[in-house]
């Protein structure tokens, strides 16, 4: 029996519609559909074939390798679905693409000071408030949008960052705030528990959009250029705490990552540890087994 996307179409978006924000994996699943034919048999499309989708991803449309690896993990489960309805010969696939660890375009103090000065000027508190938000606790813009006011407890001092469908990305923890989150975040933890905290349009992307735009224009005001302005400032956060010298398995706890690959670029060897490591093993009287 042919088995293809169109026949794995209402499977593949009833499987993602299940996450919150799965607009972005359905509109990857179309880009599969797109470049393969949704007509095409699943069984039919060949090692070759994926490679070919790799290099036109990378080299014709631009997308990082992460991104990359996000759609073919699609491909991966429409091959799911066809071997769940009788597809027996299926054609093996090749690696992920190795992901380039580039050097990301952090914030410094000043060029994060030079922004929210620009932003308190125009009359956007909430914005800088934000922007200091995400600057201090480092959580991820959607982790931020989801808050409400019951997820900020002010005599604790701590924010909850919850999911009610935790996906591949995410762990739901609960952190201290900084004390400078905790200030720019008092004011907006209101009485109504359901209340939004960080919202500036109902919709997710729009609020993004909103906050993002006004972030941009006060970089330009400032004479800066970043390319990914807001998740840079999760990267920035993160690698403060690798730079201070936390674990691998502390930044996970404190960022949500749910495995140590994605944490093992924050973190960072200082170099006062090898001294005491040469130490110890100078004190080491064991005699080693030949």
């Amino acid at each position: 029996m042919a088995y293809t996307i169109k026949d794995a179409w209402p499977q593949l978006v009833a499987y993602y519609e299940r996450l919150q924000d799965y607009q972005s994996s359905v509109a990857q699943c179309r880009m599969v559909a797109d470049y393969f034919g949704p007509t095409r048999r699943i069984d039919a499309i060949t090692f070759a074939d994926v490679e070919e989708f790799q290099n036109h991803l990378l080299t014709v449309v631009g997308n990082k390798p992460s991104t990359v690896n996000a759609k073919v993990a699609k491909l991966r489960l429409m091959r799911q679905l066809a071997i769940r309805n009788g597809a027996t010969n299926m054609p093996p696939m090749p690696a992920n693409v190795t992901a380039k660890h580039v050097k990301k375009a952090l914030w410094t103090a000043d060029e994060l000071q030079a922004v929210v000065a620009d932003l308190l000027r125009r009359d956007l508190q909430k914005h800088a408030h934000l922007l200091l938000f995400l600057y201090e606790m480092g959580c991820r813009h959607s982790e931020a949008y989801r808050l409400t006011a019951k997820d900020i407890d002010l005599r604790q001092g701590t924010v909850h960052f919850f999911k009610p469908e935790p996906d591949h990305k995410n762990q739901n923890r609960r952190l201290p705030l900084t004390p400078q989150a905790l200030q720019v975040v008092e004011q907006y933890a209101t009485a109504d528990e359901q209340q939004p905290v960080w919202h500036f349009a109902p919709q997710r992307r729009a609020s993004l959009n909103i906050f993002e735009q006004q972030v941009r224009r006060s970089l330009h005001a400032a004479g800066l250029k970043k390319r990914r302005p807001i998740h840079t400032l999760r990267d920035t956060c993160l690698s403060r705490l690798g730079q201070a010298g936390c674990t691998g398995f502390e930044i996970m706890q404190w960022s949500g990552h749910k495995d140590l690959k994605s944490v093992a670029i924050y973190v960072q060897m200082d170099t006062s540890r090898l001294d005491r490591m040469k130490s110890l093993l100078a004190e080491t009287t064991c005699t080693p087994t030949l």
